[in-house]
């Protein structure tokens, strides 16, 4: 009589692991954000969740500095960043650990919002595309500490920044893409110097 195969009872079975923590929060934030902006026919985007030209007095102008990379009313857009966060984010948390990804969110967003203030007061900004750029370049950088320059890398610079330039900046005309390639630059760069 032939034998059955069994499983060994202390068998390991499969458990769902908090990989990422800071990524999971910014999509878990991005989501409330979202969900919120619907219930609210988006008051609480503009009141929280994107940069525009409003009075230095009000404390929700230096909250929004931050809070808009959570913002967005677009569906597909959002959905495609969450896509972009969620397929880079966590091999770069790895990589950097979660506190040099916070600092290179930070960064990257509170420059860029900065600039949009200062430079382009007839723009509403929201979104996280800054951050986005930045975990982009960020990610082949870390080939540098070995001294190699990855091919890849510098497609990625050329392609992103070409398409960038040409479909947001002169076929859209909206000039104030600048300043997420500007917040994503020195994000990824604070974020490489941290972690090397």
């Amino acid at each position: 009589m032939a034998s059955r195969n069994t499983y060994p009872k202390n068998k390991p079975r499969l458990k769902l692991v908090l990989n990422s923590p800071v990524i999971l929060m910014f999509v878990f934030l991005s989501i409330i954000a979202f969900v919120l902006g619907r219930l609210t026919d988006q008051a609480s985007t503009k009141q929280l969740f994107s940069v525009y030209r409003s009075s230095p007095a009000d404390p929700f102008t230096y909250i929004r500095f931050l809070g808009y990379v959570f913002g967005n009313t677009d569906l597909k857009k959002f959905f495609v960043t969450l896509i972009f966060l969620l397929v880079l984010g966590p091999a770069l948390e790895e990589r950097f650990h979660g506190k040099i990804l916070l600092i290179v969110i930070i960064v990257s967003s509170v420059v860029s919002g900065i600039l949009c203030f200062i430079f382009f007061p007839d723009t509403i900004l929201m979104g996280s595309d800054a951050v986005i750029f930045a975990f982009v370049l960020l990610s082949p950088l870390k080939a540098l500490k070995k001294k190699e320059l990855p091919m890849t890398f510098i497609l990625i610079i050329i392609i992103g920044l070409c398409f960038m330039i040409y479909s947001e900046m002169i076929v859209d005309g909206n000039s104030y893409q600048i300043t997420k390639m500007v917040g994503g630059i020195i994000g990824c760069l604070v974020g490489y110097r941290l972690g090397i």
